[in-house]
């Protein structure tokens, strides 16, 4: 069976989606790891989760609007000015900017988030008697 351009292309691109989330997964588990964060492997996986979590939620709310707006507010003249596939798929690039931004070494909010979800996971573990990731009661 062959496959058409497109699907070649989609398939690529599928791969290539599951292997850098792959790729994230472990360096989020040995970043963990190596702070010393986990103790055993359960808690080495629930450091990793809280981690990719982390990079995920900032790179989202944080990271991302501030890419789209400075793509957006580009003051490009004639020929370096964006064009149509470039404004159709800047989110794309976006995304991929943002990510690779959160997963660099040193960037603490990423820490500080992933520690906060550590910490009331925690606690919300032991109120809802072992589910982690529920979000505590309000009061």
């Amino acid at each position: 069976m062959e496959l058409s351009g497109i699907e070649h292309a989609a398939a690529l691109m599928s791969g290539a989606a599951e292997a850098r989330a792959k790729l994230s997964r472990m360096h989020a588990a040995h970043r963990a790891e190596s702070a010393g964060a986990a103790a055993g492997s359960r808690d080495a996986e629930r450091a990793a989760r809280a981690r990719a979590t982390a990079e995920e939620f900032v790179a989202t709310a944080l990271v991302q609007p501030v890419l789209k707006e400075l793509r957006e507010s580009s003051t490009a003249w004639g020929p370096f000015a964006p064009g149509s596939h470039e404004k159709s798929f800047g989110f794309l690039l976006d995304a991929h900017i943002a990510g690779r931004i959160v997963q660099a070494k040193g960037f603490e909010l990423v820490d500080i988030v992933a520690r906060n979800l550590l910490k009331h996971g925690e606690v919300a573990a032991s109120a809802a008697g072992g589910a982690p990731w529920r979000n505590p009661p309000c009061q």
